[in-house]
C-alpha cells in the first residue's frame, strides 16, 4: 500500500475524533493535525516526521501530556469512547472490584460503543442513549445488561459534566425497559426423594473404583453447605477447619472474560460484606470433604480438574445435569442449575424450623429481608403449623 492510500485509510479511521493524518508528497513526510476544544478554546496542532511511526508517537506523547491533568480529561470535543476509556483507567479501576471493573468494560465494549463510542461526548443526546436502550431492548438483552450498560454511561457522562462544569446529564429521562422479576415459582428447589436419588447417583462409582462424576462430592458439597459456586470455586484446603469443624467463607471467584479470553479472577471478598461467614461441618458435609481430599490433597483447591487446575463452573452445572438426566429429573425450563442446589439447603433449613436469620447468615445474605422475600412460601407455611400446633395444645 503506497502513502496516499495509507493516508486515505488512516484519514478515514480518525475523521470523527477530530485527527487528520496523511502523506505530504510535496515535502515527502508523514503530517497530522489535531483540532479539538479545550475549556471552551478552540485548538489546532500539527505534527511532521518522516517515518509514520516517529509521527504517532509525537501525537501519543502529545496527548499523554495534554489530555489530562490529575487523571482527568480536558477535552471537551474527545469522542464517548475515548472518555470513557479513560475515565475507566483514572477514575473506575481504584474503586472497583477486579469483576466488576471487567464487567464494566464488557459491557462497554458490547453494549454501549457501538452505538455511541464515535460520538463527541459534547453532542450526546438524550436521543442517542435512548435509542441505543430501545436497540438493546430489540435484540433481547435482558434487563440487568441493560441495566449495566445504561449505568456505565450514565456513570461516564456524569464525571464529564462534572469535571468540565458542562449542563445536565443526557441520561436524565432516558426510560429503561421494564425488569421482570422472577416469580417464586422460577426457583425451584429437589424434594427430599430428589436429594436421596441425587446422594446416590453422584457418589457411583465404576467397577475400578473410581468416581463415575469427578464433580459428584463437590455437587453434594453445595447441596450440604448452601455455598455459592464462585465461593466453592474460591474455597482452599486453609479455609477447611476441621479441628472446630467450621469452614470459612472469605472470598470468591469468578471467571470473566477479558481480552477475547476467559481467566479465574479470585477477588479477596465474596459476592456481599455478609458473604463473608462461617459455616459449620455437618456429618454429610465432613464425608464430601473427605472424598475431596482424597481427589484432590494436592491441589491447594478443594474442588478441582483432574490436572488440579480450577474447574469452570459450567462444567459441574454440567455434570449436575448428567446426574439429573440418569436419575430422570427432567429440567426443560432450565430451573434446576446449581443454584437449585443452595435453594433447597435453605428449603431444608425453613422446614427444619430455622429462623429467617439463622438461614440469611448462613447464605450469606446482605439482610435477612432478602432471604424472607426469596422463601416467604416456606416461611408462611411455618407460621400455619405453628398455629396448628397451637390449636392441638389448647385441645
Amino acid at each position: 500500500m503506497n502513502g496516499e492510500h495509507l493516508a486515505k485509510s488512516q484519514n478515514l479511521r480518525e475523521k470523527n475524533k477530530g485527527e487528520s493524518i496523511y502523506f505530504d508528497q510535496k515535502k515527502q513526510c508523514w503530517r497530522a493535525e489535531l483540532k479539538f476544544t479545550s475549556r471552551s478554546e478552540k485548538i489546532r496542532k500539527t505534527f511532521s516526521a518522516k517515518d509514520i511511526s516517529v509521527l504517532m508517537d509525537k501525537i501519543s506523547d502529545y496527548k499523554s501530556k495534554a489530555f489530562s491533568k490529575n487523571g482527568l480529561p480536558l477535552f471537551s470535543e474527545l469522542s464517548f469512547k475515548s472518555y470513557a476509556e479513560n475515565w475507566l483507567i483514572t477514575t473506575e479501576k481504584m474503586k472497583l472490584k477486579p469483576t466488576s471493573y471487567i464487567a464494566k468494560c464488557n459491557s462497554l465494549n458490547y453494549q454501549v460503543y457501538p452505538y455511541i463510542g464515535d460520538i463527541p461526548i459534547t453532542e450526546i443526546t438524550y436521543m442517542d442513549i435512548q435509542k441505543m436502550i430501545n436497540s438493546l431492548f430489540d435484540k433481547g438483552y435482558s434487563y440487568s445488561t441493560i441495566k449495566k450498560a445504561f449505568n456505565a454511561v450514565s456513570g461516564c457522562l456524569r464525571h464529564f459534566r462534572v469535571t468540565n462544569q458542562a449542563g445536565i446529564n443526557p441520561c436524565e429521562g432516558v426510560v429503561l425497559p421494564k425488569n421482570i422479576e422472577h416469580d417464586l415459582s422460577d426457583y425451584k428447589a429437589f424434594t427430599p426423594d430428589q436429594c436421596k436419588l441425587i446422594e446416590k447417583e453422584a457418589m457411583k462409582r465404576h467397577g475400578t473404583g473410581s468416581l463415575k462424576y469427578r464433580y459428584g462430592p463437590a455437587i453434594l458439597f453445595l447441596l450440604y453447605t448452601g455455598m455459592r459456586i464462585s465461593e466453592l470455586s474460591a474455597l482452599t484446603w486453609n479455609d477447611v477447619d476441621f479441628k472446630n469443624n467450621h469452614i470459612i467463607i472469605n472470598k470468591n471467584s469468578v471467571v470473566v472474560k477479558t481480552d477475547g479470553h476467559y481467566k479465574h479472577v479470585t477477588q479477596s471478598r465474596p459476592k456481599t460484606k455478609a458473604g463473608v461467614r462461617v459455616i459449620p461441618i455437618s456429618q454429610k458435609t465432613h464425608d464430601m470433604l473427605i472424598e475431596l481430599k482424597k481427589q484432590n490433597g494436592k491441589c491447594k483447591y478443594v474442588v478441582a480438574t483432574a490436572n488440579l487446575k480450577q474447574p469452570q463452573p459450567h462444567t459441574i452445572s454440567r455434570s449436575l445435569k448428567d446426574i439429573l438426566k440418569n436419575i430422570g429429573i427432567s429440567d426443560e425450563d432450565h430451573s434446576y442449575g446449581v443454584h437449585a442446589l443452595r435453594h433447597t439447603f435453605a428449603s431444608m433449613l425453613f422446614r427444619n424450623g430455622c429462623e429467617v436469620r439463622v438461614v440469611s447468615d448462613l447464605l450469606g445474605h446482605a439482610n435477612s429481608k432478602i432471604t424472607e422475600n426469596y422463601y416467604i412460601h416456606l416461611i408462611q407455611s411455618q407460621r400455619v403449623k405453628a398455629i396448628e400446633d397451637l390449636d392441638k395444645f389448647f385441645d
